[in-house]
């Protein structure tokens, strides 16, 4: 179905975040939950933002949506190491559970406010709105800066590091992303399956 025209949303911007390179699956199922907004938890309307996990680390595969002009801001992120899956640059597996070190797949929102964290800096939890991320405020799973995830080092390496299923990016960038997508602010781990 068209998901732009069921719910009224302008569809060049619908077709502008397509072009950008944000897959029609992905963004079809964040539309639906964006509208849908279950029990009121998406408070911050202005964003969405879609990590398409089918996409390696080394391509910016975190688009975040501008609901109210249109835009998108693509960066690198990382994926959870899953202790044993260091080095590879595409994650094959989620999870919810404590200790997995796998980054939590489908739909959060954004804590209220950041914290500044003495190991990642400025951070900006997730709480999970799925069975399937029950977990993830419990877990710490953060947007948090990390070196490991400028955009510098994924260039000159062509991947970005891992975390235990937190979504980290560049430092330089960390704390607008932050600002903007702080109050409850949609983010949907794509996994290319759901």
């Amino acid at each position: 179905r068209n998901i732009a025209a069921h719910y009224d949303l302008g569809n060049e911007f619908y077709r502008q975040w397509l072009r950008s390179g944000v897959s029609k699956a992905a963004l079809d199922n964040a539309l639906d939950m964006y509208y849908r907004n279950p029990r009121g938890v998406i408070k911050n309307r202005r964003y969405i933002t879609i990590v398409d996990f089918s996409k390696r680390s080394g391509e910016k595969r975190m688009f975040i949506l501008d609901t109210s002009t249109g835009d998108v801001e693509k960066l690198y992120t990382t994926h959870g190491n899953g202790r044993g899956t260091v080095g590879q640059s595409k994650a094959t597996k989620f999870g919810n559970r404590d200790g997995s070190y796998l980054t939590p797949p489908g739909f959060h929102v954004t804590g209220t406010s950041y914290h500044n964290s003495p190991r990642h800096g400025r951070t900006l939890k997730m709480n999970g709105i799925e069975s399937r991320n029950s977990e993830s405020a419990g877990r710490a799973i953060l947007i948090h800066e990390a070196w490991y995830a400028s955009d510098k080092l994924v260039r000159s390496t062509g991947y970005a590091g891992r975390t235990q299923g937190c979504l980290a990016i560049d430092p330089a960038k960390t704390p607008r992303i932050i600002r903007e997508l702080k109050g409850g602010s949609l983010i949907y781990n794509y996994t290319g399956r759901d």
